[in-house]
């Protein structure tokens, strides 16, 4: 290898060694925030753009690894983290529906709630209430069931799907002083296979009580066909 050839090289060994130890302290506290005794590096951490700039001073992270909350196929695993900006600090909160760090999150952030898309806060609540692989896909109305990406992807609906188009099915949200009601229009099931549409009704109030009303189906299955994916 000539001169040229070793010097790119110990430069990129160079920048390894230095991001390394930029990220080794915040590995270390994810692993003691997650309660795992594993190489930190063992995880990887990367921002959820959905919710980019949805809590003024908050990023939200999809953390892999080993032995985490929520499956990921084909045999991995994940969770869910809000990275909290402080004056001096960082605090990092694990969002689990097993854990009151989602709860505290909303109620932190309660004036703005209301504000919000209540498709981006539904998808939200329901993303990180969700620690399986079957779950929510939050839809602005009926519509986007026969929108372009759906078309694009190799969805194609069904006689009872069609017949329901004409008909104002939406999600939507009602807000009260100390009370929120999202009626989520959603299409539900596993993964990729989600025939099931209907209203999930989410309800949080001021003090951090959140609730989830029993699901309400309009129409299952929706699809003629789906696409096929291999996981």
């Amino acid at each position: 290898m000539n001169d040229q050839g070793n010097e790119e090289r110990e430069s990129w060994r160079d920048r390894e060694r230095k991001d390394r130890e930029h990220l080794e302290p915040f590995l270390r506290r994810l692993c003691t925030l997650l309660n795992i005794d594993n190489d930190p590096f063992d995880l990887r951490a990367y921002p959820v753009q959905d919710y980019a700039g949805m809590f003024p001073g908050t990023d939200i992270l999809s953390v892999s690894g080993p032995d985490l909350e929520r499956p990921a196929l084909p045999s991995s695993s994940y969770t869910l983290v809000a990275v909290v900006r402080g004056d001096t600090d960082i605090s990092l909160v694990e969002l689990s529906p097993r854990k009151p760090g989602l709860t505290d999150l909303l109620t932190r952030h309660w004036n703005l709630l209301p504000h919000l898309s209540p498709k981006q806060l539904a998808d939200f609540i329901l993303t990180m209430h969700t620690v399986d692989t079957t779950g929510h896909l939050v839809l602005d109305d009926v519509g986007e069931t026969v929108g372009k990406s759906l078309k694009d992807e190799g969805y194609v609906p069904n006689e009872a799907l069609n017949a329901l188009l004409n008909d104002s099915l939406a999600t939507t949200m009602v807000s009260t002083e100390d009370q929120l009601t999202i009626h989520a229009l959603t299409l539900y099931g596993w993964m990729h296979e989600k025939q099931n549409l209907g209203f999930t009704e989410i309800t949080f109030t001021c003090d951090g009580q959140l609730e989830f009303g029993e699901r309400q189906t309009v129409c299952d299955p929706v699809f003629e066909k789906m696409p096929e994916y291999w996981y």
